[in-house]
């Protein structure tokens, strides 16, 4: 499969992907937490990255690029989302109500909202939808990590066509 093909694919996989938690959130009333957002948010960086990748006609380095930058993104997400399921786990003592994101980032500084962020509160905590008894800090994990996969095996695949290539011409 060529490699501008699997971009549009993973482009589209993100969309729905956004999509259901748009549907989620609008239709069926479950209000995304902090944690959740930046998941999100990560989610749309990839989706930017992966509309790039299969709109523009980049030489090989560029697809370099974008698996590099598909790899960042999907292990910062994976850390989010294995911090939100491990507060799931490991609920923390701390039962009073966090502020609200766009509250937090008009007072206080970037580095002060992502540590109370990864602190956790209790909405963090719970649980509100599930599918094949994983909830949606565990899916996100899983796309996240499949986007991960899919990136190096583009690196890999080109890394070793190159490698291909240059032994035919010596040969």
């Amino acid at each position: 499969m060529k490699t501008k093909i699997t971009f549009a694919i993973l482009f589209a996989i993100t969309v729905l992907l956004l999509a259901f938690a748009y549907y989620l959130e609008y239709w069926r009333g479950i209000v995304p937490c902090p944690l959740c957002l930046l998941q999100r948010f990560c989610f749309y960086i990839l989706a930017a990255i992966f509309l790039v990748a299969c709109a523009a006609t980049p030489k090989k380095s560029g697809y370099y690029t974008y698996s590099i930058l598909t790899i960042l993104f999907a292990i910062v997400g994976m850390a989010i989302a294995g911090r939100q399921l491990y507060l799931q786990y490991n609920p923390p003592q701390d039962t009073g109500c966090a502020a609200d994101l766009t509250y937090l980032l008009q007072t206080f500084p970037l580095t002060q909202v992502l540590a109370k962020i990864f602190q956790g509160s209790p909405e963090c905590a719970t649980s509100q939808w599930s599918f094949l008894q994983l909830d949606m800090a565990g899916w996100a994990f899983i796309w996240f990590l499949i986007f991960a996969i899919v990136a190096v095996y583009i690196l890999l695949r080109n890394h070793f066509a190159d490698f291909r290539s240059s032994i035919n011409k010596e040969i």
